[in-house]
């Protein structure tokens, strides 16, 4: 720091990033006294604004890695304030800054006096953002925005079961950590039991352990189904357990599953697409994602982390239903549909519908049951995907199809048709 030309006696500063030194930074009528960083980096500011009168010390904090600074804050002793003469910033072990200076008072020239603040301090930092906690399979996980306060250090974070913690300590400690400021952060907690809920607190803390209000999130831990998790934004981690495997496809690097009760269902992208059979019991650990086609969302799906065989049962039968219905509307923000969709989304299901074909092409082949479904082709009835070609069938033949509601966005279209994806051959019944 060094003072620039003029009658005002202005400070002007830069510091070094770690490869070159800043631009001059004109800090204005800032005479200052006595600067102290800590370890990371933040200075302390004691100075005097010569632009106001008196000369009042004050005391600011500055970012090295930014350049910003916090707004002033006034330190001496008050309105009598004549002039301060000199002044020195210090800092205790545990990182409390406090300020020394002489200051003159009562009628001119004064009496010095030599005053300190022994405790002061910035004041806690600001709150984290975005803090939630997402529930899953005997699991939580805690995600939070560090603030941008200069004097942030870290976060702690307290939870109990019977209520919503109300201060630091209050409860079990789960999260004590140091942390940057403005930083994303997260938490893992497991070992949690199934519909027991858990409630957090979030609180912020600077060098000296001052601590923020704090802000709360709850979350019950429980078996996630497929339809809960579709529901959720892209990049979530979610554990799922006891779903039955309905279809696999290796060539496409993906296999299906869906609950017991035929509920809903969900793609999965995972290597073991090979290793897994209609019928097979899964256990997956993810990160849910959406499948685009032709640039547009076209079913959510999960890619997998671990995929865990944990039992065997008969492998499901498809759930009959109309043309009209396969697919389903769209559920917002995050679950596309189909064009025209029609009752409850049902896309990653394992089905069955029965009808006449009337068209074939190559491996496609359209389905109608007189439900009034016209696909964008201009073909009457749903688009069904046999697994060989061409389809093993002619038009005119009356069939049963079986397969997976499979997002399909045609090229220049918007969203879904609606297309069954069958499994094998067998799964073309002829009349």
């Amino acid at each position: 720091m060094d003072r620039l030309g003029g009658t005002e006696n202005r400070i002007a500063c830069r510091w070094h990033t770690g490869s070159v030194w800043s631009p001059v930074q004109n800090w204005g009528g800032w005479d200052v006294a006595s600067i102290e960083f800590d370890e990371r980096g933040i200075g302390h500011l004691a100075f005097v604004d010569i632009s106001r009168s008196p000369n009042e010390l004050y005391y600011a904090t500055f970012d090295s890695a930014t350049g910003q600074r916090s707004v002033p804050q006034l330190i001496s002793a008050g309105p009598d304030t004549l002039k301060v003469d000199a002044a020195a910033m210090c800092a205790y072990r545990d990182g409390t800054v406090f300020a020394v200076w002489a200051e003159r008072k009562g009628a001119w020239p004064g009496v010095s006096q030599l005053l300190f603040s022994t405790n002061y301090s910035p004041g806690a930092p600001a709150d984290v953002s975005s803090f939630r906690a997402e529930a899953s399979d005997c699991t939580n996980r805690l995600y939070w925005t560090n603030p941008a306060s200069p004097n942030f250090s870290g976060t702690l974070i307290c939870f109990r079961t019977d209520r919503p913690p109300e201060f630091p300590g209050d409860g079990v400690v789960l999260v004590d950590r140091l942390s940057t400021p403005g930083a994303q952060d997260s938490h893992v907690h497991v070992g949690l039991t199934n519909g027991v809920p858990c409630y957090y607190a979030c609180f912020t803390y600077d060098a000296a352990r001052h601590y923020s209000a704090g802000v709360h999130a709850q979350a019950t831990p429980h078996l996630l189904t497929a339809g809960e998790v579709r529901l959720r934004p892209d990049g979530s981690i979610v554990d799922l357990s006891g779903k039955v495997v309905s279809a696999s496809f290796p060539s496409s690097g993906c296999f299906y599953f869906q609950e017991p009760d035929r509920s809903s269902g969900l793609r999965i992208l995972s290597g073991a697409a090979g290793s897994v059979s209609p019928g097979d019991i899964v256990s997956v650990s993810g990160v849910m994602g959406t499948r685009v086609l032709s640039g547009r969302p076209s079913e959510r799906q999960l890619t997998a982390q671990s995929v865990a065989i944990t039992g065997r049962r008969a492998p499901p039968a498809p759930l009959t239903m109309r043309g009209i219905a396969v697919g389903g509307e769209g559920v917002d923000p995050y679950v596309p549909g189909v064009l025209g969709g029609f009752g409850l989304n049902n896309i990653g299901l394992l089905v069955r519908l029965a009808g006449r074909v009337t068209a074939v092409s190559g491996a496609a082949l359209y389905v109608d049951d007189g439900s009034g479904v016209v696909d964008p082709s201009g073909n009457r009835g749903v688009l069904v995907l046999a697994p060989v070609s061409p389809a093993p069938v002619a038009p005119g033949t009356l069939v049963a199809v079986s397969g997976i509601v499979e997002g399909s966005v045609p090229a220049g279209q918007v969203t879904n048709r609606r297309l069954i994806r069958v499994r094998t051959a067998d799964d073309i019944a002829v009349f």
